[in-house]
């Protein structure tokens, strides 16, 4: 009985990352942010902390024109340092880091992007703060969180 509680619970949570994060009436775009894992080779010999970097990988939703030129995002997460966390869902995050982002020569619009930071033990959410569009208007987050895309805790080592 638990064996199939298990696996249920299981295939939810897979089901629940496919989905992308729904945009608000405010927000132009739908966001879709997946944990990436990266490849780290280490000696068990060496005493030394490797710091690899968590990364993100995050889909841009829009179905209308104009194409999507620019984005700013800031990403959050928290230290790799051992801390002690209030049980709050959404505490404050103590890494940012702010990313311009802009189209690949060639490409119609921007749709997807990845985002990396080093020092952090997990990356909690990005927020997209501005968007610049292809007839040269701007749309701009009058709240920071109002366009944010929080990753599933589900991380697929074999996904890349």
């Amino acid at each position: 009985m638990h064996r199939i509680a298990f696996t249920l619970l299981l295939a939810a949570a897979s089901a629940s990352a496919q989905i992308p994060s729904a945009a608000s009436p405010a927000c132009p775009v739908n966001l879709f942010a997946e944990r990436q894992s990266g490849v780290v080779l280490q000696r068990a010999g060496d005493a030394a902390k490797t710091d690899s970097p968590q990364s993100l990988h995050v889909t841009v939703h829009r179905t209308e024109t104009p194409a999507i030129v620019s984005i700013e995002a800031i990403l959050h997460g928290l230290s790799a340092d051992p801390q002690v966390m209030p049980a709050a869902a959404h505490s404050a995050s103590d890494l940012t880091r702010t990313f311009h982002l802009e189209r690949k020569t060639g490409d119609k619009s921007l749709t997807s992007f990845d985002l990396h930071m080093s020092g952090a033990g997990v990356l909690r959410w990005v927020d997209v703060i501005s968007i610049t569009y292809a007839d040269g208007t701007t749309w701009n987050s009058p709240h920071p969180s109002l366009c944010r895309a929080t990753p599933s805790p589900l991380l697929l080592v074999a996904d890349r």
